[in-house]
């Protein structure tokens, strides 16, 4: 959480702390952010953000399995398809069939025309 908001020498800094996703002052203190936290956590949770494009603040987090924490996410995206894991890439100009190995997405296909009994 620290290292994505505050390190700007992060990977992950430009999709957080670059986007001004901020921690609240309130837990800067370790002590702080486990008594808020620690009476919903279970082994195997990750914390999640309800609003992504809100801060880490007790109101905006809670605990999630990775499955849950993976579909809480932005939509990088402007055109979505009705088949998962396929979204238009506005940069590329085609369709991208996308899937995550090892906590990073990877584009597996991409495709000049997708016309899947006309989903998209």
């Amino acid at each position: 959480m620290k290292k994505r908001c505050l390190n700007t020498k992060s990977i992950s800094y430009k999709n957080y702390g670059g986007r001004g996703i901020k921690i609240c002052d309130h837990w800067f203190k370790f002590e702080n952010f486990r008594d808020d936290m620690l009476k919903t956590w279970k082994d195997g949770l990750q914390l999640d953000r309800i609003d992504v494009n809100g801060n880490y603040e007790l109101s905006n987090c809670k605990w999630s399995t990775r499955s849950e924490n993976c579909k809480n996410r932005r939509n990088k995206s402007k055109i979505q398809s009705a088949i998962p894991f396929v979204s238009f890439n506005t940069k590329r100009g085609n369709w991208e069939l996308k899937i995550r190995f090892d906590s990073e997405e990877k584009a597996a296909a991409a495709f000049i025309f997708l016309k899947m009994h006309n989903a998209i």
